[in-house]
Parts: structure tokens; C-alpha cells; sequence
């Protein structure tokens, strides 16, 4: 079943101004504020299971509404959603001047809504039409593990005023590809190691357009070239055998990527074909005997590279497109002692969930 955050827009009494064009002197009554509020069974705002962090105290995300009048914002601006932060318990405006109350005299409002409001501390390049929704334009994933974000959506359209109280759900989604990796040995008595930090994803796409629609639909226009080479964080792993594939990352960490298309690499002379390089060690141990080592050595880690494409394969067969927006995929590294080429074998669920099995 597909996970996402759930937040509700709920009326409440707040004190504030109203836009008198479109609103009757009812509007600052009690209970005609829009607020905001959390469900009590949100679970999870980030990539990870069982990780309440989306609404942990002082994250923020950012909403802009269009009102059924006039294509002027309601609530925001034209460059920037209103800030609503949590102090861990509710949503609340983090400035109360950007308070906006239900109109009364029929109108509908459509909400947009983003998050993070900021990355890396600098608030994420938005802008709004009425005809077009919400547009971020060259939003760009770092190489930095750090810098990569779990970018979100939610769209609300066409909310009337109810009474006594009107809850607009805002269901957000990740607009993201999240990637992790297992490994695996193949054979008994084959063991593998892998270093810290010991994968590596090569010519990627960097930068995209992500567009939610005035019709609340989500898309990316990837831009070609910013081709760039991820590495992801986890620490050694040693000793990796043949019972049960091994998580790399912690459960708290993974690769997030823009959702993208790219061919494997065909040759030598293929500068923008895609490629995976795992840092290993390869050897064999029988009855705790001194290893024999088939890759690398006991002092050092050897880089295996072999292509890597977006697409789902089977065997030697290539399906389809896996590097969607909420997928999750999780790549198993089957290491082999002598070295065969990388299979793979994938399923995909709904984060959702996307499995890859690669056998070297």
C-alpha cells in the first residue's frame, strides 16, 4: 500500500485581516481562519520507514491557493508559498501576517503545496500561476549525500468553505527516486567485504523542471547533460555471505535522485552511458582457513565497474522504467569469486518499493 503524509487544513479562530473583494464582514468569525493541522496517524514525511520526521518541530513547508475570482494568489505569492510550520504537535503560519480566512460567498480555492521549504538552508525557487500551478525550475540534486532532500508535493483543488469547520487533506507525495543497495555472495565458502563509502552510480542527470499541475498532476523535464556521479554513504561492511543478502545503508539513509531515463554504457568510447563501481573485496574462507583472496587483497579494496541503466531487467532482458517519482528501489549486488557480469532481477511494489537483484 502507497505511504504518504497526510495534512489537513482545519478552520480555527484566528485574529487577522481580510481581503474585503472577495469576503463578506463573516469572514473573521470564529472558526473561519485557515489552519492547519496533523492527523494523528501520520506516520512519516521522509524517505524511511518508521520515521515521524516530517512533522517534527520546526520543519516547514510551504503553500500557495488560488481563489475561483481572480488569478492572483489568495494565500502566498506568485514566488513563494506562505510558511506553515510544525512545533511538533500541530501546523501552524510561522508569520501571522500571512493568516488568509475561508471566503463566504461561494468561492473555491485550489492550495499547492511544497516541502521542504528550504534545502541546505536557502529556500527552494518556486513559482506559481494560476493557469500553470506550481512550477521549480533547474532544481538540481547535488553529489553531496547531505545536500540530496526529500523533495514533496500535495494539491488540494476547487475547497469550499463548510460549516462548522472545513479539513482540506493535503496528501503529499515524494517527487523523488530513492536508491539503496544490499550485497550478497554467491558460492559457498565466498565471502565479500565492501568498502566504506563503496558505490558508486556514474552519469546521472543532476537538474530537472518539476511542474505540479493546475489539474494537481506531477512531472519532471530532465535536463540533459549536468551528467554526475553519486556515491553512497554507509560504512564497511565485512564478511558478507551467501545466507541472506545484507543491508549497506542504515535504515535511516539512502541515495535521492531525480526520477530519470539513461542507457547503460555500450564501450569504452560511451562518455554518457550509465555505470555502477563497487569498491570489494572478494575471497574464499573454507572452515576459518586463511583466506584466498579472488578481488582485491587483505590490504586492499578493488573497484569493479559494470553497466547500469534505468530500466528493469531480468537476466540479460531490459523492461521497463523503474526511476519513477515515490519509487524506492533497492538494489541486491550478487557478488560471484570469478567475476561474472552483473544480472539483474527486479520487483516492483509500491515508498514504493523497487527491488534489483545484480549478479557480478
Amino acid at each position: 500500500m502507497k505511504r504518504s503524509v497526510l495534512i489537513a487544513l482545519a478552520a480555527f479562530a484566528l485574529a487577522g485581516c481580510a481581503k474585503e473583494s472577495v469576503v463578506d464582514s463573516a469572514l473573521t468569525n470564529a472558526g473561519n481562519a485557515i489552519g492547519f493541522n496533523t492527523y494523528s496517524n501520520i506516520t512519516r514525511g521522509n524517505p524511511f520507514d518508521n520515521n515521524p520526521e516530517f512533522a517534527a518541530s520546526g520543519n516547514v513547508f510551504g503553500v500557495t491557493a488560488f481563489i475561483s475570482t481572480s488569478d492572483s494568489p489568495y494565500m502566498g505569492k506568485a514566488d513563494a508559498g506562505t510558511e506553515i510550520v510544525s512545533d511538533g504537535t500541530k501546523w501552524d503560519y510561522k508569520n501571522t501576517s500571512d493568516i488568509r480566512y475561508w471566503p463566504t460567498q461561494g468561492e473555491t480555492l485550489s492550495f499547492y503545496a511544497y516541502a521542504p521549504y528550504t534545502k541546505n538552508g536557502v529556500a527552494i525557487p518556486v513559482a506559481y500561476t494560476k493557469g500553470d500551478g506550481m512550477i521549480m525550475t533547474d532544481y538540481t540534486v547535488p553529489a553531496d549525500d547531505a545536500g540530496q532532500v526529500d523533495l514533496m508535493y500535495a494539491s488540494a483543488l476547487n475547497v469550499a468553505k463548510a460549516s462548522p469547520a472545513v479539513k482540506v487533506p493535503l496528501q503529499f507525495k515524494h517527487a523523488m527516486t530513492q536508491v539503496r543497495f544490499k550485497a550478497k555472495a554467491k558460492g559457498d565458502g565466498v565471502f565479500i567485504d565492501v568498502k566504506e563509502n563503496g558505490i558508486k552510480l556514474s552519469n546521472l542527470k543532476s537538474k530537472g523542471t518539476f511542474t505540479l499541475s493546475a489539474a494537481g498532476a506531477a512531472s519532471w523535464s530532465i535536463t540533459e547533460g549536468n551528467l554526475t556521479e553519486y556515491t553512497a554513504v554507509f560504512p564497511e561492511t565485512k564478511e558478507i555471505t551467501n545466507v541472506e543478502a545484507k543491508n549497506l545503508y542504515d535504515a535511516d539513509k539512502a541515495l535521492i535522485l531525480l526520477p530519470q531515463e539513461f542507457a547503460a554504457k555500450t564501450g569504452d568510447g560511451d562518455m554518457t552511458g550509465g555505470t555502477l563501481t563497487i569498491s570489494c573485496k572478494i575471497y574464499y574462507k573454507d572452515n576459518n582457513a586463511t583466506p584466498q583472496y579472488l578481488f582485491g587483497s587483505a590490504d586492499t579494496y578493488a573497484d569493479y565497474t559494470v553497466p547500469f541503466s534505468s530500466k528493469k531487467v531480468t537476466g540479460d532482458t531490459e523492461g521497463e522504467e523503474i526511476w519513477k517519482m515515490n519509487k524506492r528501489i533497492t538494489y541486491t549486488l550478487t557478488v560471484t569469486g570469478n567475476l561474472e557480469p552483473i544480472l539483474f532481477k527486479t520487483s516492483v511494489v509500491d515508498w514504493e518499493d523497487s527491488n534489483a537483484d545484480m549478479e557480478i
